[in-house]
């Protein structure tokens, strides 16, 4: 009997020598970590099942209001029976869109101005129904030819007239523009103005005087001159176009825009000009004729812009083929379940949708059906769609994915009309 209890004494003894060799503190550590592993893989899990369920939601370089109206116009649209997790809406920056992959795996929509980036992140995106595309006029579906992009608000870049300096009839077409600029010296200190210290403004005025002279081809050639040179100095003498015998180059656009300085039709120093200059001198009805984006008409007080005749800019009568420099707010789409694409985009070119946009942007519809804000946003629809290559984005967009690449050329394109 006592030799029984001591064996089994020196068994309990030897199960704990055994244990404590088996739970050594770094096989301890070994389980805790595995375990920790398997924790964070089913909270990871989880989480990406969470995500999937949720629409995400993206906005780039657009105005606060517009993104605004954007996330609101959403609101009207089941994405519930999509996306039961609600909605999470991202502002992004600059540096957000350096890695264009990255925005295509982490959100579902993203709202953008078209043009060179839009075009680049559009390659990561997924297609569209072309049946959606029907909702536009002809001219405007072209925005949207890659099946990528879906245009849903248009800005347009137009020119603002004085009712007390008119002379004759608003300009149809460029050559009658240069005598109407010509005739306002005698009425109005500044026949001409630009805010042109804005990059944007001021590539947008030297791209309209492109498409007018040059037509869309030309347009498109400087747009594609520019992506290929990344130079001013490598895009002055590309021809664009001829016309009469005459070629049509950069150079030569800007030569136009220096004999107007030279002869008093546009400011002296409107490079250098801000937007509060362009407000000031048309409150005191100073300046003849304002180029300016439909979304800075919006900000002019309506006493000061019912003095004015809005019109786009003159076209010439020597080129067929015209497009309208009107940049269009775009949706791209990244989500991978079809039906949710097709419903989304097609919810927001319906009638009743382009309608609210409108009315909460002040921007133009660009569906066919949908009535318009006011009259000039549903001019800039009606130009677009009467214009054989339809709205383009303004030179800046057009040209450059990269901000500070457009901030270059528009230093270079400055300094060149200072020193002529």
């Amino acid at each position: 009997m006592r030799k029984n209890r001591k064996i089994k004494a020196n068994d309990t003894r030897q199960n704990i020598i055994l244990e404590k060799k088996l739970l050594t503190p770094q096989k301890i550590f070994a389980v805790v970590f595995l375990i920790s592993i398997l924790l964070i893989g089913i909270s990871f899990s989880i989480l990406t099942v969470q995500d999937a369920r949720r629409l995400d939601v993206a906005y780039y370089g657009l105005p606060e209001h517009v993104s605004d109206a954007l996330g609101q116009t959403l609101q009207h649209i089941d994405t519930h029976t999509y996306y039961p997790n609600g909605v999470r809406e991202t502002m992004l920056t600059v540096d957000d869109m350096q890695n264009e992959k990255r925005v295509a795996r982490s959100y579902d929509v993203l709202f953008m101005w078209n043009g060179a980036q839009a075009n680049h992140i559009a390659d990561n995106a997924q297609n569209i129904s072309a049946d959606i595309y029907n909702a536009f006029p002809s001219a405007i579906r072209q925005v949207g030819e890659n099946g990528k992009v879906l245009p849903v608000l248009l800005d347009h870049y137009e020119v603002a007239c004085l009712h007390d300096a008119q002379q004759q009839n608003v300009p149809e077409n460029f050559a009658m523009f240069e005598m109407y600029l010509d005739a306002l010296k005698e009425t109005v200190a500044f026949p001409l103005f630009c805010a042109g210290s804005d990059d944007e403004v001021m590539l947008a005025f030297i791209g309209a005087i492109v498409e007018s002279l040059a037509g869309n081809s030309g347009y498109t050639a400087l747009v594609e001159e520019i992506n290929k040179a990344q130079s001013f100095d490598a895009c002055l003498d590309t021809r664009l176009s001829e016309i009469n015998n005459q070629e049509i180059t950069l150079r030569t656009i800007l030569a136009v825009v220096v004999s107007w300085q030279k002869s008093g039709i546009i400011h002296q120093s409107w490079t250098a000009a801000v937007w509060e200059d362009a407000l000031a001198f048309m409150r005191d009805k100073v300046v003849g004729v304002v180029f300016m984006s439909l979304s800075q008409h919006r900000t002019v007080p309506l006493r000061t812009i019912q003095n004015y005749t809005i019109t786009r800019f003159p076209p010439s009568a020597n080129v067929q083929n015209h497009a309208l420099i009107a940049p269009s707010v775009v949706l791209i789409t990244f989500s991978n379940n079809e039906q949710f694409r097709n419903n989304v985009a097609l919810s927001f070119v319906s009638e009743q949708l382009q309608e609210y946009l409108s009315n909460l942007t002040q921007l133009a519809p660009t569906a066919s059906r949908g009535s318009a804000f006011d009259r000039q946003a549903d001019d800039v629809r009606y130009w677009a769609a009467s214009c054989a290559s339809g709205p383009v984005a303004a030179l800046g967009n057009a040209a450059f994915a990269l901000t500070e690449q457009q901030a270059s050329f528009a230093k270079d394109v400055r300094n060149y009309l200072r020193t002529q």
